[in-house]
């Protein structure tokens, strides 16, 4: 049994188990699906919505490197939106949730 001497009644520990809600995981998305993304955009004939989601593709990127899940996740929602089913974002959105 291990002892705590500097606890304030020097408890003993004895199959404990710590438990923390302070969780912070970084958000993982392989690059061959950003990639992915960048290339279907970079196919798109209309030069508005190409220029609209390669700014939607830098600001996911630049939260995805800052582990910011819900600029992520709006970044994705507009991709989405003008995009349509493209599943590469499905793909994206799966690693985010």
């Amino acid at each position: 049994m291990n002892q705590i001497n500097d606890s304030f009644n020097n408890s003993n520990i004895s199959n404990t188990n710590i438990q923390s809600n302070n969780i912070n995981q970084q958000i993982t998305v392989p690059t061959e699906h950003i990639e992915e993304l960048e290339t279907h955009i970079s196919n798109l004939e209309d030069v508005t919505l190409k220029e609209m989601n390669e700014e939607f593709l830098e600001n996911l990127k630049s939260s995805l490197k800052a582990n910011d899940k819900e600029n992520a996740k709006k970044a994705l929602s507009f991709m989405s939106k003008t995009l349509g089913a493209v599943s590469s974002l499905v793909t994206i959105g799966g690693y985010i949730e």
